[in-house]
């Protein structure tokens, strides 16, 4: 008689704990990345020349990309996608928009004001597209 033994995750514990430091870094990392924004303004005003309205404009992006279906479609795709596919996919359009954010504030792509905004504000909406997925 042959059996196939399968093993899964739950049989390996070291495993399990690989997972959850990697699942708990990135939800850190995500909402860190959403928040920290607050203790940096006055930095952005004074260095970047912004204006409290602009830096509420960029703050908000985030939260529209959320409020105006993310949350739905989002899990939309979860269902029709699955965990692993959704979770990869949302989590590398959270990186992504993170990196783009960091690059328009460093002024790669412009060093004008206005265009390091909008850099941002697209970085900020990919990354808000991304986050409550993940």
């Amino acid at each position: 008689m042959t059996e196939t033994i399968k093993r899964t995750i739950k049989d390996s514990a070291g495993i399990r704990w690989i997972v959850l430091i990697l699942i708990s870094g990135l939800t850190f990392g995500t909402y860190w990345f959403q928040d920290f924004f607050s203790g940096i303004k006055p930095l952005m005003i004074t260095e970047m020349g912004i204006t409290s309205s602009q830096f509420g404009t960029l703050i908000q992006w985030t939260t529209w990309a959320n409020v105006f279906g993310m949350i739905i479609i989002g899990g939309i795709i979860l269902d029709k996608w699955g965990i692993r596919r959704t979770g990869i996919i949302f989590g590398l359009l959270a990186t992504i928009g993170a990196a783009l954010t960091a690059i328009g504030a460093a002024g790669i792509f412009t060093t004008e004001t206005s265009g390091q905004l909008w850099v941002m504000m697209i970085g900020r909406l990919l990354f808000g597209s991304g986050l409550e997925i993940v």
